[in-house]
């Protein structure tokens, strides 16, 4: 089945599906595409990029919703996940900068997870037509695109293989050293992490239940590799995490 994509004049009469909480039209991270798109492309980016802004906690896009278009975190962290049998599993975890919603392009323009803010959030939207006229019209930016779909495809792999050959102790190790390495260090903090996922999603992440994660959290702070500060974690030895799971 081959994408019926609208041509430019009408674009904007076909937007339906963007989200309701917007703000004035205004080009952030989306204008970052210039140097694939080329300076000319910049009138129509910004004469259909929207500013929306969610809250922490909101809902930015739900698994099976169809796709309204394509979101750019400006400022915030989100995760995207899925539910299967009642049980959550996160897939990636991101942040300043990077598109949202990529594996929801395709013939059938459904989202196969969910994305939530895990904080306040500014993001960069612009509707499918668009999108997709601007990946179908332009070489060099569909290979950027395609690019980073393999690059989340092998993340995820390489997540999937590692945890399976992982001890509990160790999978912990990796739920936290993948919460570091997508939102960073606290800049005012030294080894406090900018923003700690909650017990029940480092459980998702490492395939097991908030009771181990309780235990293995206990036992990583013994050896002092982290220091636990009521529901945040200090990492101690970042090295000796990594030593953890390197090998694995």
């Amino acid at each position: 089945m081959k994408l019926q994509i609208p041509a430019i004049e009408n674009m904007k009469k076909n937007t339906g599906g963007v989200p309701k909480k917007k703000s004035p039209k205004q080009t952030k991270s989306f204008s970052s595409f210039t140097g694939y798109l080329g300076e000319q492309w910049t009138p129509l980016i910004e004469s259909h990029n929207e500013t929306i802004r969610f809250k922490a906690g909101d809902l930015i896009f739900k698994e099976g919703d169809e796709v309204p278009g394509m979101y750019c975190l400006n400022t915030g962290k989100v995760k995207i996940y899925s539910v299967d049998n009642k049980e959550e599993h996160i897939h990636r975890l991101a942040s300043d900068g990077e598109l949202v919603g990529l594996r929801g392009i395709g013939k059938s323009l459904i989202y196969p997870a969910s994305c939530v803010a895990l904080t306040d959030c500014e993001m960069s939207f612009l509707p499918i037509n668009v999108f997709l006229s601007l990946l179908r019209t332009n070489s060099e930016f569909c290979y950027y695109y395609m690019n980073l779909i393999s690059e989340e495809l092998r993340r995820t792999e390489t997540v999937i293989r590692r945890i399976s050959r992982m001890e509990m102790k160790e999978r912990i190790a990796f739920a936290i050293l993948r919460n570091l390495d997508a939102f960073g260090y606290d800049s005012s903090e030294k080894g406090l992490l900018s923003y700690t996922l909650s017990r029940k999603e480092y459980a998702s992440m490492a395939y097991t239940t908030y009771e181990t994660v309780i235990r293995m959290l206990s036992d990583l702070e013994k050896h002092k590799l982290i220091r636990l500060d009521r529901k945040n974690i200090r990492v101690l030895d970042e090295n000796g995490l990594r030593k953890l799971v390197n090998d694995k």
